[in-house]
């Protein structure tokens, strides 16, 4: 039977104090519960939350949602990934042998973009499961963690495909050409320089592949273009402020084309196009932004 530690001072948190009687039985809960971990990053479905507290749909997302807003739960509906910010800071690992337990707990995860949060939280709070994410003695293959190389999974990849094959192409392997992989890390640091402090995006696996599908779609300089041309409207005082993540606007369909004219019929660059309309006369007038939905 395993057990979890909650800070004494849970009680005497400003923000707890002000929850309603539901949304401090939830947080223990999420805390506490028999699928949790000492981490605070774990895979749950909300019918599973729902069944073992015996909640309603309904009084079940009231407290959720509180939660979500006031910053103590971060959660991945696609893969429904729980990420609890403050876990790491008050229950890091005390020795080696529980990073490395961690670590294994991060393998049996699904790819999630709440890994980038994990990790930042990781090397403030809890060093040790960085430094076992940094050992390369240790044969680590996972499909949500960066290896500190920025080579996708914990083991190497060789960067030679098959002489049959695209050579660039990684549609059906994870192996890349050195070029490619040099084109894929120059999309990735391209964000990381223009919108790291939007999103601090790590180079997964999977952020690779996606990269690599969208540079054999479009090209390095569309896909850049678009980049800029989000930042560029995301700093404007009265446009748009979504907050995208570096995987969400380079895979789906409504991220890089609303940036960049002619990637395709539907979107057209309709929010570049639309800001470069608008943007002289907001600034003059001093309008406040407007969020879009993504």
């Amino acid at each position: 039977m395993g057990y979890r530690k909650v800070d004494q001072e849970f009680w005497t948190d400003e923000k707890v104090m002000q929850w309603d009687t539901d949304t401090q039985h939830l947080a223990l809960y999420l805390l506490t519960n028999q699928h949790s971990t000492s981490e605070g990053f774990y895979q749950l479905k909300k019918l599973y939350m729902m069944a073992d507290l015996d909640w309603d749909s309904e009084r079940f997302e009231e407290a959720f949602t509180k939660l979500l807003e006031d910053g103590f739960l971060k959660y991945d509906e696609t893969v429904s990934i729980v990420f609890l910010p403050n876990t790491l800071k008050y229950n890091p690992p005390e020795n080696p042998n529980q990073a490395v337990g961690a670590v294994k707990q991060l393998k049996k995860l699904p790819d999630t973009d709440l890994i980038e949060d994990f990790l930042k939280q990781a090397k403030e709070h809890a060093p040790k499961i960085i430094q076992v994410l940094e050992d390369s003695s240790r044969e680590l293959d996972f499909n949500c963690l960066p290896n500190p190389s920025g080579n996708g999974s914990g083991k190497s990849s060789p960067n030679i495909r098959n002489s049959n094959s695209n050579p660039n192409s990684n549609s059906n392997t994870n192996t890349y050409t050195e070029e490619r992989l040099a084109q894929i890390k120059k999309v990735y640091q391209y964000w990381l320089n223009k919108c790291s402090d939007i999103n601090e995006a790590q180079l997964t696996k999977n952020q690779k592949e996606t990269i690599n599908t969208k540079i054999e779609e479009w090209s390095i300089e569309m896909i850049t273009t678009a980049i800029n041309h989000y930042r560029k409207i995301y700093d404007s005082d009265f446009y748009y402020s979504h907050n995208w993540t570096m995987k969400t606007f380079i895979k789906q369909g409504n991220g890089i084309p609303r940036f960049v004219e002619g990637l395709d019929q539907k979107h057209d660059g309709d929010l570049w196009k639309d800001y470069k309309d608008k943007a002289e006369t907001n600034s003059k007038q001093g309008g406040s932004k407007i969020t879009w939905e993504n």
